[in-house]
């Protein structure tokens, strides 16, 4: 996962490409070879010169190179290429460091999350999780109970609800009869 081709892929877009696509015209042929020729004065006055007299896309290129093979999770090399694309893009160099901030968040977050199940494991050996079961049989009791008043409450709340009362004569006679009965409950009137 740490070896990565990036040299491949900074340098797509940054240099110049390896194979000169086929010109298409006269004129697409005669600037192409001026270029080439260009490069190679270049080249030569430089030697003359003795000065360094590469395109920036060579330079990075000549430095990637002598990078090596790049490991992404080494911080020391990730911190060189970064030096690096920003000489040339700085845009991409940030797009870099953020795609690699990014990754050991995710990282750091597996790692925490891979922690926090070994501990669990480790109390689940040590048997500190032997009264949990316990623990819950009892709140699971006292929610049913709770449960049965709260219902009790609520079929209590609907009979208020649809409750007409009666008044007058017809509601003596009404108290009188369940009193009468037994069947004196609920709501009275």
């Amino acid at each position: 996962m740490a070896q990565v081709d990036l040299q491949r892929m900074l340098t797509e877009g940054l240099m110049q490409p390896t194979q000169q696509p086929i010109p298409s015209s006269y004129r697409e042929g005669m600037l192409q070879q001026g270029a080439q020729y260009a490069q190679g004065l270049r080249r030569g006055m430089g030697a003359v010169t003795g000065t360094d007299t590469r395109t920036q896309p060579e330079i990075v290129q000549q430095q990637l190179k002598d990078l090596g093979p790049i490991d992404t999770s080494n911080k020391e090399q990730r911190a060189k290429l970064l030096t690096i694309v920003n000489s040339v893009d700085p845009v991409r160099a940030i797009a870099l460091k953020n795609q690699f901030d990014e990754r050991d968040k995710q990282e750091q977050l597996a790692q925490e999350a891979l922690d926090i199940r070994k501990k669990e494991a480790e109390q689940r050996e040590e048997g500190l999780y032997s009264g949990d079961k316990k623990a819950i049989r009892e709140a699971t009791a006292s929610a049913r109970k709770e449960a049965d008043k709260a219902r009790t409450m609520i079929r209590l709340a609907d009979d208020y609800e649809r409750f007409v009362p009666v008044g007058g004569v017809l509601c003596i006679g009404k108290d009188k009869w369940a009193e009468l009965t037994g069947s004196q409950g609920g709501i009275q009137t």
